[in-house]
């Protein structure tokens, strides 16, 4: 073998090695950070709740169809979903959580919902405290994806309302379930 065929040889190794080893781990991890990979809801035999897998989740099982208005803003909560699992993170031990699906909005609303939905976005149960969002996602571009407002709460929780506002005096919906 002359020196030629030796350097090309080394050549396309180290070109076959690093496609192997950068490539494919291209394909591999692409999606890893991405946000639109969610666990859809998959009820299983023995339980009203859901299991996770990782396909977009857009919608949830139980139909809300409520509406109700925060700093002229009109919110329609069109369906829930109580589930183990959601956006690749799992509820611990005891605990459920439950998702709240907003319509788009018909029109843009004057300000941003992220700047209060937060701080003025609570889920009732029973006797139990008002429980804050552990992760909300609202679009505030009228007739875009309308999101979603995700909270955590026991297992035992039923009979769900939303609060909106100030703790005083908050606007508050029965859910429904």
């Amino acid at each position: 073998m002359n020196t030629r065929n030796v350097i090309l040889t080394i050549v396309v190794m180290l070109g076959l090695g690093a496609l192997a080893y950068g490539g494919f781990s291209y394909f591999r991890n692409r999606n890893a950070n991405s946000s639109d990979l969610t666990p859809i809801p998959i009820v299983t035999e023995n339980s009203n709740r859901t299991s996770v897998a990782t396909t977009p989740v857009t919608t949830g099982d139980v139909v809300v169809n409520k509406t109700l208005t925060a700093h002229d803003t009109v919110f329609t909560i069109s369906t829930a979903l109580q589930t183990d699992a959601f956006r690749r993170k799992q509820a611990g031990e005891g605990l459920k959580f439950v998702v709240l699906f907003l319509k788009p909005f018909d029109q843009p609303p004057t300000t941003d919902p992220l700047s209060w939905a937060a701080n003025e976005f609570r889920l009732a149960y029973g006797t139990a405290p008002l429980v804050g969002p552990t992760e909300l996602s609202i679009s505030n571009r009228a007739g875009v994806d309308g999101g979603y407002v995700w909270f955590t709460v026991p297992d035992e929780a039923r009979d769900f309302s939303l609060a909106v506002g100030s703790p005083t005096s908050p606007t508050t919906v029965a859910l429904g379930f």
